[in-house]
């Protein structure tokens, strides 16, 4: 992985996205704009190009196309954001970062996925609208394009990347808001495969699986993947990225910035290369058995 490139990719995020709390749509998009140069820059061959140009979503996929007939790992990274001066600057001492990070850290990662690295055929990219409010219109418009193209929604598993102030000094990612379903136990599989410290918090009305390793004593925050798990119905996780507040939790949304490790960065990201790749692959294998688990278990 490189490093700078990861970095180059961050400072550039720092640029206002917004979305109206009425619609749920966004009437600033520079960071957008930005995103869909950087991606059409690229000369790596992943060739990542824009399938919907949406009013709260836009949704990339390999030449612009997806197969409907296998299943989708949709990866899910809101660009609303509440701090109105954006800014990162680095210590690269220290190995720290710090700045206006929610969410533009994951949106980071996203580009740098999408233009650096071979990702599986069926792995799609959202940048979502609304998801500060509460509200997750951009999560929902992404599910029914989907839908539309003739992707059963029981076929679609969405990874939504957010910030989280879980884990900072521990580790590199966490996992929150899942529900215990056999789907979930399947993807902590794949986590633990990783063979990395990671923390596991639980979404506030669910238990965590038998599997999940160091769980939080203290339930999730309600974020994107939760919205995916309890109000759109298909299968949630959400991969976060730990930061630290400087001058209380408000932190995050404020003008304040916090703390990202570097190196927790930059494993973040190779992380969650990873662990899409090892859940395609288990996926591919297993989907149909799957659901028809979770047809037994609810009857």
């Amino acid at each position: 992985m490189n490093e700078e490139i990861l970095k180059q990719h961050l400072k550039a995020m720092q640029v206002q996205c917004r979305s109206n709390s009425s619609f749920g749509q966004f009437y600033n998009s520079n960071r957008l704009a930005g995103i869909q140069a950087l991606v059409k820059a690229n000369k790596n061959g992943n060739n990542y190009q824009l399938m919907f140009d949406g009013l709260s979503c836009k949704i990339y996929a390999k030449n612009g196309m997806i197969d409907p007939d296998k299943p989708v790992t949709l990866v899910s990274s809101h660009v609303d954001t509440v701090p109105t001066k954006l800014f990162c600057i680095e210590d690269e001492e220290q190995r720290l970062l710090k700045g206006t990070f929610d969410n533009t850290i994951t949106n980071a990662a996203c580009v740098y996925l999408m233009t650096q690295m071979d990702m599986p055929d069926n792995t799609v990219f959202t940048f979502t609208a609304d998801e500060e409010t509460g509200y997750c219109r951009g999560a929902k418009a992404t599910v029914d394009y989907l839908i539309r193209q003739g992707v059963p929604k029981e076929m679609i598993t969405a990874i939504s990347l957010d910030v989280t102030y879980e884990g900072y000094a521990d580790c590199s990612f966490t996992i929150e808001n899942a529900k215990n379903t056999y789907a979930t136990e399947m993807f902590m599989d794949c986590i633990n495969s990783l063979d990395k410290p990671y923390v596991y918090a639980k979404q506030y009305s669910d238990e965590a699986p038998a599997n999940a390793r160091h769980v939080s004593h203290r339930p999730s925050w309600f974020d994107e993947g939760a919205a995916y798990n309890t109000h759109i119905g298909v299968d949630a996780f959400s991969f976060c990225m730990p930061v630290k507040g400087d001058g209380g939790m408000n932190d995050m949304h404020s003008n304040n910035g916090v703390f990202a490790r570097t190196d927790a960065f930059v494993d973040y990201t190779e992380s969650l290369c990873a662990v899409i790749h090892e859940y395609d692959r288990t996926l591919e294998q297993t989907c149909t058995k799957v659901y028809e688990s979770e047809e037994e278990r609810v009857m």
